[in-house]
């Protein structure tokens, strides 16, 4: 019987550390696709010239962050102006660090200055997306000493 619950309080802890590194994993994911789409908006407006609402609907096909394009394209065929709907759209995002980026992005002014509001965006997400990796990886060696040290105290009270 002590056995099984040292196996339990272990498969716990372990069950726990997978479920963080996955959430954690996650959320460098979502920025890595943020930062994505952004440069692909950015290329787009400055090369081929693509207009925003065509943009927006390309982008609502993307994986990870389509929705929030979608959202946004539908919130702008519905009336509302484009930097509102963004700024809605964005700051909903599960990721309160990157909405704030995205949700300070300006769309508006000619070309130029999009472009480059829209380079500086990108290069934002990128730096916070090299941060959570640094970070992250700090955390999940103490995360995974402090979990494992608990279960074998848990387990050595059990027996």
């Amino acid at each position: 019987m002590r056995t099984g619950g040292a196996v339990l309080v272990l498969a716990a802890a372990v069950l726990g550390l997978w479920r963080y590194g996955v959430q954690r994993r996650q959320r460098r994911t979502l920025v890595w696709a943020l930062a994505a789409a952004i440069g692909e908006m950015e290329s787009a407006i400055r090369w081929q010239q693509t207009p925003m609402m065509a943009l927006l609907e390309g982008l609502a096909a993307r994986e990870t962050v389509g929705q929030y394009f979608h959202e946004t394209a539908d919130m702008v065929q519905g009336g509302m102006p484009l930097q509102c709907a963004w700024e809605k759209a964005f700051s909903a995002i599960q990721d309160g660090e990157a909405g704030e980026i995205l949700a300070r992005l300006r769309l508006g002014g000619d070309r130029e200055r999009l472009v480059g509001a829209l380079g500086q965006t990108r290069q934002e997400l990128e730096e916070l997306y090299r941060r959570r990796c640094r970070e992250d990886g700090q955390r999940s060696r103490v995360t995974t000493a402090a979990a494992l040290c608990g279960a074998g105290l848990v387990i050595i009270l059990l027996i």
